[in-house]
């Protein structure tokens, strides 16, 4: 009987490696329509500040973006998160005109994307 090597299958999206987020950046022409410059800026910012504090990041980091007004003044709600591991966060920004909607950014190893999860 021959030996067989029988490998598995792992799926490099959940595996366990560590998403640098360092490669090169990119938006989706959706992005670029519909998402004011000040929220691509506080996105990218944040990633790259959980990324140089070596917080561990997985592949998919979620945006959900929510317009609120406290005494008069128009904020941009950005509701940060991710699955594995499991991480939460928010960010508050001042804008003159808030939108909602989702984002995404995919780490795809060899490049970074900010795409709109309606673009997925």
């Amino acid at each position: 009987m021959e030996n067989v090597c029988l490998s598995q299958k792992t799926n490099p999206m959940t595996s366990e490696r560590k998403w640098l987020f360092n490669g090169p950046k990119f938006k989706t022409s959706g992005v670029d329509h519909c998402v004011p410059e000040e929220i691509q800026t506080a996105i990218w910012n944040y990633i790259e500040t959980r990324r140089t504090h070596q917080v561990p990041l997985d592949y998919l980091q979620v945006f959900t973006l929510k317009p609120l007004q406290k005494q008069g003044i128009k904020f941009q709600l950005i509701e940060c998160s991710q699955e594995v591991p499991e991480y939460r966060e928010e960010i508050l920004i001042p804008l003159a005109k808030p939108i909602s909607e989702k984002l995404y950014v995919i780490d795809d190893v060899d490049h970074v994307t900010l795409l709109k999860a309606s673009e997925y």
